[in-house]
């Protein structure tokens, strides 16, 4: 996968995590949680680039297990970080229900949607 696939794709799923945002919006009170909604798009747009850019080296290593190891720390990594950001999100706001974990939740499948979607094309072209 090209850079510029890759932030066409990128752009494209910004777009849907904010409709998605909106339209849910709509159906619960998801308002009050707009730092936490522009907070997780920043942290996993900026994941995504440097998993793009790590894919790309692991895909074209002459080491066959890198890009292997790469999806395994990722799954790990990404889950360890996510905890992260929601108890010290939880810590500094002390939200007054739990919906604000809505915004986060959308977040993460969205982009981990685009995650697979471009290093799945990227272990088609290592091959």
């Amino acid at each position: 996968m090209k850079a510029d696939q890759f932030y066409k794709g990128l752009s494209l799923f910004i777009l849907i995590s904010i409709v998605l945002y909106i339209g849910l919006s709509f159906a619960v009170k998801l308002y009050p949680y707009l730092d936490l909604f522009i907070a997780s798009n920043v942290f996993f747009i900026l994941y995504c680039v440097v998993l793009f850019y790590l894919s790309r080296m692991t895909a074209q290593s002459k080491i066959k297990n890198q890009f292997i190891h790469l999806i395994l720390y990722n799954v790990f990594i990404k889950i360890i970080l996510s905890f992260l950001i929601i108890f010290i999100y939880f810590k500094i706001t002390t939200p007054q229900d739990k919906l604000f974990i809505v915004p986060f939740i959308l977040c993460y499948f969205v982009y981990s949607i685009y995650e697979t979607h471009f290093m799945s094309k990227m272990a088609k072209t290592s091959r």
